[in-house]
């Protein structure tokens, strides 16, 4: 038990290592000496560590991942797609004219979103932990739709960015939920972003 508190007690970033330079030097040895070594000596060695290195390995790859969020598959997920705009507030969104779909795509360099509503783009500035999700007040251009459909459509898109706390990613699409919980958002996965 002490061994495995001291493991546990390593920095998640270098424990993966440590435990291979451990489980390394111990298989070199038996290797080296295992002529002096009885069967029984072995299979002690054998069934301590094995389960020791499976632990460890494990506690690594989480803590780590927990500790590093940017790393993890959702958030990967999140700044490396364009997301076009499908549903909002429940009711499907109506199809683009003039190829002008509302859409949205992450910076995370600089901690930033940007896109198109449908007339005007916009951009600002977002926060992320886990699958929290804040996007902070937004600026966008001032031109006027002359489809009143469109105009609605990009009004309710704004605000809907502004009312978003957490996210999900599930297949190809992208959802955004409020504070109370209710999803008020679905974007469908339009294309990879290259960096």
């Amino acid at each position: 038990m002490p061994i495995i508190i001291a493991f546990l007690a390593i920095p998640p970033p270098h424990i993966l290592s440590v435990m291979d330079m451990v489980y390394t030097s111990l298989k070199s040895a038996l290797t080296n000496y295992k002529i002096g070594l009885s069967f029984s000596t072995f299979a002690f060695y054998a069934v301590m560590v094995s389960p020791l290195y499976i632990l460890g390995s494990a506690y690594g790859v989480t803590a780590y991942a927990q500790q590093n969020p940017q790393q993890t598959p959702q958030k990967n997920r999140l700044t490396s797609t364009q997301w076009k705009l499908a549903f909002l507030y429940g009711n499907r969104v109506p199809d683009a004219k003039y190829n002008m779909e509302p859409r949205i795509v992450f910076d995370p360099a600089a901690n930033r979103f940007m896109g198109s509503g449908t007339c005007n783009r916009f951009i600002g500035q977002y926060s992320s932990s886990g699958t929290s999700l804040t996007l902070h007040p937004v600026a966008t251009t001032k031109r006027m739709c002359l489809d009143h459909t469109m105009m609605e459509t990009e009004n309710k898109f704004f605000t809907m960015l502004t009312q978003t706390v957490r996210y999900e990613i599930t297949d190809r699409f992208l959802y955004f939920f409020d504070q109370s919980g209710k999803k008020i958002g679905q974007l469908s996965e339009k294309k990879i972003v290259t960096p």
